[in-house]
């Protein structure tokens, strides 16, 4: 396990500049930040003198070495539209969408993991068909559209819930019912495939023979060997969430780094996006050799050479 860490941890900063490389010239490609200083009347020379302050009059080639350099020391420079340094305005957002994420990540678990516990039980109920039709809706549905349905029933004909912002637990609720809704539906698909995949096998008949309770055999055994894909589809919903918070943030204008970085894209404000898109970056790196982790901790068999 020791030589796995340190070969992933060796890996991380070809991957962190192979990351930056892609966000510099990808957003390259929507036009000159320097315009939304000076509008769209501004004279020529105007241009020219923005884009001089800027750093934009520069090769390519140069601008992308500086921009590598001052990022890896957190410096993504000064943001087109607050005139402040990105990381920082992006940072004081994170806690409200940690908050986010936390809260639709517990939602998913609350309800994908029983769902699909009782489905594998009870394989071709009418309960499994039910539970799993919801859950392939659940899945294919935008995360726009759910949080519209959502809005129009609790916020508009009900009025039970406000249908935006952010201060408290009921601002929280339509939110996270979105996105827990959406991952709900992948955590209870995967959860039952796991379970029927270790029901039929030996250990599972052992535990039985040996006169155990069905609750005993369902958790001592057959959920801890079903647990690593659940780990690995909950690890990638981690990130994921907060990659889904962008579109919920803006269909609940919550203010987390999701509308920051919308509203950053719109007005080609690159620093904002360029530091929001390498922190999420880094937190998919860091959950996946988290779950790599925790496979060899509940599975002794696995071994990492």
């Amino acid at each position: 396990m020791g030589k796995f860490l340190a070969r992933r941890l060796l890996q991380v900063p070809l991957i962190v500049v192979l990351v930056l490389t892609i966000i510099f010239f990808t957003l390259r490609l929507s036009g000159d930040p320097a315009a939304l200083y000076v509008g769209q009347d501004a004279r020529a020379e105007d241009l020219a003198n923005v884009r001089r302050m800027l750093g934009l009059d520069a090769p390519l080639p140069v601008q992308y070495a500086r921009f590598l350099v001052n990022a890896l020391r957190g410096n993504f420079g000064q943001s087109l539209r607050y005139n402040e340094p990105a990381l920082p305005i992006l940072l004081e957002r994170w806690p409200v969408s940690i908050q986010l994420a936390v809260a639709s990540l517990v939602l998913s678990l609350l309800i994908g993991l029983p769902v699909g516990i009782v489905s594998a039980l009870r394989r071709g109920s009418l309960l499994d068909r039910v539970s799993m039709t919801a859950a392939m809706l659940g899945q294919g549905a935008p995360v726009f559209w759910i949080g519209v349905v959502l809005i129009v029933i609790f916020s508009v004909r009900l009025r039970w819930l406000p249908a935006s912002g952010s201060g408290t637990w009921q601002h929280l609720v339509l939110p996270s019912l979105t996105l827990g809704a959406f991952f709900a539906s992948r955590v209870a698909r995967f959860t039952r495939t796991a379970i029927l995949e270790a029901l039929p096998q030996d250990f599972v008949r052992t535990a039985r023979a040996k006169g155990l309770s069905e609750a005993r055999v369902l958790w001592a055994h057959i959920a801890k060997n079903a647990a690593i894909p659940v780990i690995t589809v909950t690890g990638l919903t981690i990130p994921a969430l907060i990659g889904g918070a962008v579109i919920t943030e803006s269909v609940f204008s919550w203010p987390g780094v999701g509308n920051a970085i919308i509203a950053a894209v719109y007005n080609r404000d690159y620093p904002i996006v360029q530091s929001g898109v390498f922190v999420i970056s880094l937190l998919v790196l860091a959950t996946n050799i988290a779950v790599d982790v925790l496979y060899a901790a509940l599975d002794p068999r696995i071994r990492f050479d």
